[in-house]
Order: structure tokens, then C-alpha cells, then sequence
């Protein structure tokens, strides 16, 4: 985003080189620090080469960091605790909360808004110097990338929390461990890694909450850049901005065994996943679907242990793994089932409001592995979830003219535009039915037409590579003649032929 600053009354601009920061006027504000008013004209605003700060900008609140590095030549360093290196490497290290939770810069963000308004922040063009930096990087190395497209990657996904002070530094597992291992190919977007693997095998509500990955090398970033979802309002706290997803994939980030990746869903809960990759191996002759041998390409869901958490920290006394193991797992879950104890019933009942909660009963332990194959699987035959369209609660109030839930929901507006409609549902709450609530969800659901660049697979077994339509509907894409004999076998040459008739008669 390029920085209009023409309706500033003037600008205050560093005239060193762009090597180097205005070191007297920058060591002046680390040894004295920033003003605490950037009301007070009076009081100086920071000043670097590299980056314009607005001249009620005192700076207060501001990391030291984006005046003391310069951009174009700054190294993220990993952060003692954690070993690695998070949110680009511009987040201040602390001793309780790493990089999480970093709200020390609440006034920050609120005088930021206020001043620059429709125009990036010091933090921002900061970061965009590091996107520029890390695109040109992606961009140079796709070529020697590019084979491992075609590979298969074995990844080990587990839900990871801050160390304790009586353990070793790093991410830790939870006890007992919520994971879940599954294959994709190398080629698949991060995007669809998200939506159609990651969501579903773990078992999360699909188009719900915002995520971010993170490459633990450098910390860069990549993310939704049209999320509509009410958690990505924190983006800007902890990850200042991010590249988007849709056009980086699994094997330019990773490309060996032991390699990471981090995966953080729900930006106000922070659940933290770690990917790790088990294996990589090579492609194979005859199609992803032949046989039922693990082949080039396919998505599958191999394995995995413990329930998924509840969305929204329903039940939990705060967020996010840490919370999850101390109120649930550690109480209710002891890895010795002599040991376990049930849930008690008013914990069961908040646990229940959550949209990925189906049963009366949530037991922490259970796992099918044949439900998350089935989660997954009806996530790959579908359509992208659409972006800017995230499922969102409403509550409908009462017109008084007695009429039902369902006949107030059947006369409202339904939209579409390309294939893509409003899809309503009631989500009634603790004591009430579909016939009392006046709760429901809404989200935008594509049904037809071409998908996103960069979110086509197969919809037989969720292959990336050299997708193409159906040449009579246009409506699904398949990776090979293999994948789409085995579709036609289950049904969709009929829905395609009918499909093609109604085309030809519409066309008449």
C-alpha cells in the first residue's frame, strides 16, 4: 500500500542514507524513551530513514525494534524460549507470555488508528520492507521448489503451548497430545491446507475463524488477505501484517523431514499447531487414485488421538492449548483411564454450545480416525470455502406477529452471485429448540463455477496437481481419468449429464 501523507500539514524525514537510521534522534529515544503524548506538538516524533512517522507521533508504545534495525538488511533472531522465530521477528520477548498476548502495545494500536488512519503505520512499513523481502526470496527459489510439488509429504500436526519454568525451552506438546497425521502433496497452497486438511482432520468449524501460518525460520507471516472472520481484528497485534496464502505453497516452506511449520487458528484464542514433517516421498507411477496404496498427490488422514477442543474456549476459564490442558485434559483426561474422571454436567452444557461440538457428551479422548477421513473428504468433493464469507451468529428479534423462526427465515433475502449463496441455519442456545430460537448462523457457500486461483484440487482425492474440469459440467476438477472414472462410479456422470441437458435446453 503506497502512504499518501499529502493531508499531513508537514513531515519530518530523516536525511540520512537508507543504510543507515538517524542514530542521534533514534538514540535519544531508546535511552530517554518516546514522549508519553502524541497530542504534546511539542514533543519530537521519531525519526529513521527507513520509515515516516506522521508528526503527532510520538512513537509511545513503540517497539524499539523498528528504530533500532533497519529493514532491508534485519535478521530475525528465534526467541530464547520458544527456539524459534515468530511474527517476523518483530515482537519484543517475554519472560511470561512470549510473543503471545503481546498487549503492552494496546495504546499503541489505539493512537495509531487514530493518527494514521487510511495510511500504513511506522510497524507496517516496516514489515512490508520483510514481505518484500521474503516474496522476492519465494520467488527466486520456486524453481528448485517446484519437483517437490509432486511429492508426498507426511506431516504430524499437534496442538503445541508455551514451556513451563520446570521445562526444556520450546513449544511443548499438550499431555496427553491432541494430533493428527496426514499427507498432501508438496504443491497444495497453504489456503487449501488450511480449509480442506488442516480444519477438518483436526476438527475445527470450517470457515469460521481467522488462522495465520508462520515460517519458524524467519517468522514471515501468510494469511487470508480478505478474511472477514471477527478474530482477524488481532492480526495487527501480534503479526503487524501478513503475505497471502493463497499464492505460497506446503513444499516452499518446508522440504525435509524434521522440518516446521506453524499453524495458529483462531487469532483471538490462539490454538497453536505445530507441523512437522514426518517424511517426503517421491511420486509414484498410476494416478492418485490407483489402487489403495498412499500415492502421489492424495490427501489422507492416517492418523491421530484426542478429541478436538471446543471452539470459542466454551468451558475453558481462559484460551487457547495452555488453557485446554489445565481445564480439561490435566482434570478430566489422565493418560491412565483408571484415573479419568467425567465431565461434570454444567461443564458438559457450556461445552455443548460450540459449533464443532456434535454430541451431548464431549469426551476428551475420543477420536475416529474414520470421522476425520470423512470430515476431510466431503471438505475436498465440495467447493473452496469462500473468502470474506465466514460463518457468523445473528440473532433474529421478534417482529411480534407470532410468526415462527422458520417462516421469518424463509422470507428473508437470500443472496447469490456466481454460484456462491447465503446458506442460513439455526443455532439454537443451552434450553432452547429450533421452534423457540431466533439464533442462527450464516455464511457464504459456494456451490457452483470456477474455484480461486490457487484453491482448485481434485474432488476424489484432493490433488493439486494438474487439476482440470469436468468437460461437460465445468463444475468439479479432476486430476486424472482414474480420479474421475472413480466420481462417475459414484454418481456424478448422472448429475452431469442432467446438468449438460439443462445447459443445452436453457441454450435453446
Amino acid at each position: 500500500m503506497s502512504i499518501d501523507y499529502s493531508r499531513f500539514d508537514h513531515l519530518e524525514c530523516s536525511d540520512t542514507s537508507d543504510d543507515e537510521p538517524d542514530n542521534g534522534r533514534v538514540q535519544n529515544t531508546l535511552s530517554t524513551g518516546p514522549a508519553l503524548s502524541g497530542d504534546d506538538k511539542s514533543v519530537p516524533s521519531p525519526t529513521t530513514s527507513h520509515i515516516v512517522f506522521h508528526p503527532s507521533d510520538s512513537g509511545t508504545g513503540l517497539n524499539p525494534l523498528y528504530l533500532r534495525e533497519n529493514p532491508h538488511s534485519f535478521e530475525p533472531q528465534k526467541y530464547e524460549r520458544t527456539g524459534v522465530v515468530e511474527a517476523w521477528g518483530t515482537k519484543e520477548q517475554n519472560e511470561n507470555t512470549g510473543i503471545m498476548g503481546n498487549m503492552g502495545t494496546t495504546m499503541r494500536k489505539m493512537q495509531a488508528q487514530q493518527i494514521y488512519r487510511n495510511t500504513e503505520t511506522p510497524e507496517q512499513q516496516f514489515v512490508g520492507i520483510l514481505k518484500k523481502r521474503k516474496q522476492k526470496k519465494l520467488t527466486q527459489e520456486k524453481a528448485d521448489r517446484t519437483p517437490l510439488y509432486l511429492c508426498d509429504f507426511v506431516l504430524r500436526i499437534a496442538l503445541v503451548r508455551l514451556p513451563e519454568d520446570n521445562e526444556p525451552d520450546g513449544y511443548q506438546e499438550l499431555q496427553p497430545s491432541v494430533w493428527r497425521r496426514v499427507q498432501v502433496a508438496g504443491g497444495i497452497s497453504l489456503r487449501t491446507l488450511h480449509d480442506r486438511v488442516i480444519g477438518p482432520a483436526m476438527g475445527w468449524t470450517r470457515n469460521y475463524h481467522g488462522y495465520v501460518f508462520q515460517d519458524v525460520k524467519d517468522g514471515a507471516v501468510f494469511g487470508p488477505a480478505d478474511s472477514m472472520a471477527n478474530d482477524m481484528k488481532h492480526m495487527t497485534d501480534f503479526y503487524v501484517s501478513s503475505l497471502p496464502d493463497t499464492q505460497t505453497t506446503l513444499a516452499q516452506l518446508v522440504q525435509a523431514p524434521g522440518d516446521e511449520l506453524f499453524y495458529v487458528y483462531d487469532l483471538g484464542d490462539n490454538w497453536l499447531h505445530r507441523l512437522t514433517v514426518e517424511s517426503v516421498r517421491a511420486p509414484r507411477e498410476g494416478g492418485s487414485s490407483g489402487g489403495t496404496d498412499v500415492v502421489s498427490g492424495r490427501v489422507a488422514v492416517l492418523g491421530g488421538d484426542m478429541a478436538c477442543p471446543p471452539e470459542d474456549g466454551f468451558g475453558l476459564q481462559r484460551s487457547g492449548p495452555a488453557s485446554y490442558e489445565d481445564d480439561i485434559l490435566v482434570q478430566y483426561a489422565h493418560q491412565d483411564p483408571a484415573k479419568r474422571r467425567p465431565l461434570p454436567s454444567a461443564l458438559q452444557c457450556k461445552i455443548g454450545q460450540a459449533t464443532n461440538i456434535k454430541s451431548d457428551r464431549f469426551d476428551p479422548h475420543a477420536f475416529r480416525l474414520e470421522e476425520a477421513q470423512e470430515r476431510v473428504a466431503r471438505a475436498i468433493a465440495g467447493k473452496a470455502s469462500v473468502r470474506g464469507g465466514e460463518m457468523t451468529f445473528n440473532c433474529l428479534l421478534s417482529n411480534g406477529s407470532g410468526m415462527t423462526m422458520e417462516h421469518l427465515m424463509a422470507n428473508l433475502q437470500v443472496k447469490s452471485k456466481k454460484g456462491v449463496v447465503a446458506e442460513r441455519h439455526l443455532a439454537p442456545g443451552p434450553g432452547e429448540s429450533e421452534h423457540t430460537t431466533r439464533r442462527f448462523t450464516e455464511q457464504m457457500v459456494r456451490k457452483k463455477g470456477k474455484e480461486p486461483k490457487g484453491e482448485a484440487v481434485c474432488n476424489v482425492c484432493g490433488s493439486p496437481n494438474d487439476v482440470k474440469k469436468c468437460s461437460e459440467c465445468r463444475n468439479v476438477y479432476y486430476c486424472s481419468r482414474e480420479c474421475q472414472k472413480v466420481d462417475w462410479g459414484r454418481g456424478h456422470k448422472s448429475e452431469c449429464n442432467k446438468k449438460a441437458d439443462k445447459a443445452t435446453m436453457n441454450k435453446k
